[in-house]
């Protein structure tokens, strides 16, 4: 018998805005930066992937659906 390990999805906690502003702070300017520009980029990354936005964005602190 094989068993294989793949993604896990879960809600995200607390603990996890740390990674989360670090993978949009990796992730958006070379994804974004060829298609809207750097500056635009990191703007992005400031507004957003931060750790003042994330929380009340994705981070569910009642175990309940966020939005």
């Amino acid at each position: 018998m094989t068993t294989t390990t793949g993604a896990v999805v879960r809600d995200a906690e607390p603990e996890d805005v740390g990674a989360i502003c670090r993978y949009g702070e990796t992730v958006i300017p070379s994804h974004y930066g060829p298609l809207i520009g750097a500056e635009a980029a990191q703007a992005q990354v400031r507004r957003w992937w931060n750790e003042t936005y994330v929380p009340g964005s994705c981070v569910s602190s009642a175990g309940g659906d966020v939005g």
